[in-house]
């Protein structure tokens, strides 16, 4: 999250709290279990994040308007190619079969992003929906061992 954004409440908004690099990206469970404590012990927070939700459970235009300022757009599977856009720039319905587990279909699909890891375009990988994979495990082995003990990796989804 960038600087500030997306921080609502008492104590939240502090320098402290949005400077604490648990909070950016790494451990959502200890960040669910520091803003669960927070609402239990606080309660202009409890109040402030009630009154919030209510707004949204009782108005469709305030949970458009949340959807809306998200950085990804809700889309039905099946109008996904009629609405591909700078939120939604690719589909998984072509992914949707691929035997990730066959060294053939790997190397195929992984050749570039090696390539750009090593002549350094890619410093990381944000690696997506491993739970439809066979084994994630051996998917991951594979792919460190392609690009290396440097490269950040991080799961988006795992079920």
């Amino acid at each position: 999250m960038l600087d500030g954004s997306y921080f609502i409440g008492q104590g939240i908004g502090s320098k402290e709290f949005r400077n604490d690099p648990a909070f950016h990206g790494f451990g959502w469970s200890n960040n669910r279990e520091r803003l669960q404590a927070i609402y239990t012990t606080d309660e202009s927070f409890k109040t402030f994040i009630d009154r919030i939700c209510e707004t949204i459970n009782v108005n469709s235009h305030k949970l458009n308007e949340l959807l809306l300022a998200q950085h990804y757009m809700l889309t039905h599977w099946q109008k996904v190619d009629d609405q591909l856009n700078y939120r939604r720039f690719f589909t998984i319905n072509g992914l949707i079969s691929l035997a990730m587990e066959k060294d053939a279909v790997f190397e195929g699909y992984h050749t570039l992003i090696e390539n750009l890891v090593k002549n350094n375009t890619f410093n990381g990988l944000r690696i997506d929906h491993v739970d439809g994979l066979k084994d994630p495990g051996l998917y991951f082995d594979k792919l460190r061992a392609r690009t290396g003990e440097n490269t950040y990796i991080i799961v988006e989804k795992n079920s």
